[in-house]
């Protein structure tokens, strides 16, 4: 009982009132051993018992209810479904209560599906404009313009298992993405529609759209090396310098990026400045694998810092992950090894390290 808090003769008499009241109602179960210890059993009967006295609905009954909410969807009339959605429905509420429940289905929250259920009613059962913004009907169907971003691969699912030879993903609604963009800024020339675009000419970053880096007769990069800039600040430091490098500002590449370092010239070489943490090497590690470019890392190495962070749990297992990555060099699983032996990120911030001179590699040791 001292363990539960139980220290005072009156708190320990209120709590073994309590256990003896659970056992003459069958929820415990009061078991004498030796040196008068008592051990509390709960019958595995007296569950809903339990979860009851803590004001918490039990997981079968939540299944149920999740059933229950299915099968009340099935009589919604659907206007471009029709039949079909009630066909869906009661599948989907069969298989439920046959204890079979889809990887889009949380069995433990009958609220979320409910809301999710209402939601996906409301975004099939019209025709969109094409090209209608992703936020947009969000905001319409959701009230909430980034509820589709946040589930989007949920409501995917949904769309492959309601019409598998129909819908397979949000575009198939006649939904678009917004425009992606690349920041970049140095010597970059694009040929659209046989006329030159000098970018090189600009004194600020400027941003290219996906789809005009895709659909550019040519793409030329007059310098030998391309960095990729985690961090605004940093993007923004360097650019000021007007070193004639081509630089990018990047965290995890969106498509715009993606596209951006695919058209470069295979001898153009590819590096990264970012955070020395493990999110910053995970970023690298996106970059390599999703560009499929050999990108090298510029100065992300471990600094030793007194007041540095100290690893969470999530950091540590995504070192020991990074560690064992074949993509990483010695020097980059040398400065993860010293995250994990030392527990702490280091001086780890990109923004600490001031450019020391204004032409590549900017830094000195």
């Amino acid at each position: 009982m001292e363990n539960c808090g139980a220290r005072t003769a009156e708190v320990r008499r209120e709590a073994a009132e309590a256990i003896e009241a659970l056992e003459r109602d069958d929820a415990a179960q009061i078991k004498t051993g030796a040196r008068k210890s008592r051990r509390v059993l709960v019958p595995i009967e007296a569950e809903e018992k339990w979860f009851c006295a803590f004001g918490e609905t039990h997981p079968r009954q939540m299944r149920k209810d999740v059933v229950g909410i299915t099968r009340e969807a099935a009589e919604w009339r659907h206007p471009l479904l029709g039949a079909r959605w009630r066909e869906w429905c009661t599948e989907l509420a069969d298989e439920m209560a046959a204890g079979r429940f889809t990887d889009f289905i949380d069995r433990h929250d009958p609220s979320d599906w409910r809301e999710t259920l209402s939601i996906f009613f409301e975004l099939t059962r019209r025709p969109w404009p094409a090209g209608t913004l992703i936020r947009a009907a969000s905001a319409e169907v959701a009230a909430d313009s980034k509820w589709l971003d946040r589930r989007r691969a949920r409501m995917e699912r949904m769309l492959r298992s309601a019409v598998p030879a129909q819908w397979t993903t949000l575009s198939d609604l006649g939904l678009a993405e917004p425009a992606r963009f690349c920041v970049a800024h140095g010597p970059i020339r694009l040929r659209i529609q046989d006329t030159w675009l000098d970018f090189g000419l600009l004194e600020s970053p400027f941003a290219i759209g996906e789809r005009d880096i895709a659909g550019a007769e040519t793409m030329e990069v007059r310098c030998p090396r391309v960095l990729t800039v985690e961090n605004e600040t940093s993007f923004h430091q360097l650019a000021q310098l007007r070193s004639g490098e081509v630089i990018v500002q990047t965290s995890y590449p969106g498509a715009a990026t993606l596209a951006f370092l695919r058209r470069l010239p295979l001898d153009c070489e590819c590096w990264h400045f970012g955070d020395s943490d493990p999110q910053g090497f995970d970023i690298l590690r996106d970059l390599r694998e999703r560009s499929g470019r050999p990108v090298r890392a510029l100065f992300m190495q471990f600094r030793p810092r007194n007041d540095a962070p100290v690893l969470t749990i999530r950091e540590r297992r995504l070192c020991e992950q990074l560690r064992h990555d074949t993509g990483f060099s010695a020097d980059e699983v040398k400065a993860l090894s010293l995250m994990l032996e030392t527990g702490s990120k280091g001086d780890f911030e990109q923004e600490r390290l001031k450019p020391t001179v204004t032409s590549w590699p900017f830094f000195t040791q």
